[in-house]
Order: C-alpha cells, then structure tokens, then sequence
C-alpha cells in the first residue's frame, strides 16, 4: 500500500491494469483502494480519469482501444446490453429491465442492479479485459465495449458515477465524468442513436412477438435470461 501513496492517478489506474495482466491480485487490489480513497476524499479530479481514458482511446497508453468491430456488428448493441444487464450483482432474484424510448433517438436501459463500483468502471473503459469473473459471464468484456463504437454516444448513471462516453466518426472519447454525483439506485443506459437505427430497434420492440428483429428476438432474449 505505501509503494503507491503519492503516486497519480494515470500511474495508479496503469499499475492496476497491469497487476491484472499479471494475474497479482494483491498489487491489483492495492492500487484498487489507493484509487478508491482518492475519488472518495476528493483527491483525484474527474478531469483525470478523462484525461487518462481520452489518452487509451486515441493509443497513447499502454493499454489502446483495440477491438474488431466485424466480430461485432451494429446489431448487436441491444443483445449486449441486455447480457451485461444480467450479469450484473442483484440483491434478489426480482430483476427488472426498463427499456424507454425517447425523443431525439434516444434509448434508456435501467435496471435494479446494485450499482457500479470503481473496479467496475476501470473494467468498463478499459479495452482488452474484463473483470475475469466466470460467475458473471461477459461482464465488461469486448463485446459490451462493441457498444461504444455502433452509438453515436453512451452514458452510465450508477450510484455516484456518471460517465458518457462520445463516438465521433469511430473516434471515442470521454465528453464528460463525475466520480462524485448524487446517489443513484441501480444503473442507468443512456445511448443516442442514428435516427434509422432507433427506428429500427424500436420496431423490433413492438413487434419481438411477431417476427424475429435484427436487434433482438424472443429466442435471444431468452437464451440470455437463461444464462443469467
């Protein structure tokens, strides 16, 4: 622990992703809480974590937004969303998903999950891994990431985090974050759309019993709550 007290917020969130890699769980959950105690004492600014995520998204860390996005197709953003949802940590079996569509192609996903932690989000902005939890199967792994790249942008309201996430032209980067917001219960998904895709998503809703929609289908959906 006191190898990284004085230690920045770009040196601290790097040490953990690559104690991670190398599978040193105690190096890992060091710089975990020396990060922790710096959001919650204020000591690290949200300018920080943007700056550090700006800098992986355009490659000047070790640790670059590298993903095949033919693995991944636009169609897929829903699926994913929806798999992540399940792999969330619930206090009881009573899950609840909440899809709204909204005016300007905006689409929210809310469920009653309890909520991100710190660990969470270095695994959600950081490419290449996930949190390595086989009892929560794609938790923050690529595919969820895939996300990013098929959304004209993405935010996250969980607790006291709120990050979104900008994707102009395949280029991403941090618009904004908040590591000290007002408390929210259970996470919130908010993604703005091409005009075209919402459309299409939607319709795929009203019609999930009639037809088998591009974005989601009855058998997928529930393929996916049967893993959960």
């Amino acid at each position: 622990m006191t190898a990284n007290l004085g230690k920045s917020v770009f040196e601290l969130i790097g040490d953990f992703y690559q104690a991670h890699l190398e599978g040193n769980i105690e190096a890992k959950n060091a710089a975990l809480v020396q990060i922790e105690e710096n959001i919650f004492k204020k000591k690290t600014a949200d300018n920080d974590f943007a700056d550090y995520y700006n800098d992986v998204f355009s490659g000047r860390t070790g640790f670059n937004a590298k993903l095949s996005l033919t693995d991944y197709p636009k169609e897929s953003i829903i699926r994913e969303l929806f798999q992540n949802a399940l792999g969330c940590r619930y206090l009881t079996g009573d899950i609840k998903i909440l899809v709204d569509f909204r005016e300007n192609d905006i689409v929210t996903i809310s469920y009653n999950e309890v909520g991100f932690s710190v660990e969470d989000i270095l695994y959600y902005l950081g490419f290449g891994m996930n949190n390595g939890d086989e009892s929560r199967e794609g938790r923050f792994g690529i595919g969820a990431k895939s996300v990013f790249f098929n959304v004209l942008s993405l935010s996250v309201c969980s607790n006291t985090f709120r990050f979104k996430i900008r994707n102009d032209g395949g280029k991403l980067f941090v618009e904004s974050i908040c590591l000290n917001a007002e408390p929210f219960n259970g996470t919130r998904v908010i993604l703005e759309l091409d005009h075209g895709e919402y459309e299409k998503i939607k319709d795929n809703f009203l019609t999930i019993t009639e037809k088998k929609g591009d974005y989601l289908n009855m058998v997928e959906l529930c393929f996916a709550f049967n893993r959960k």
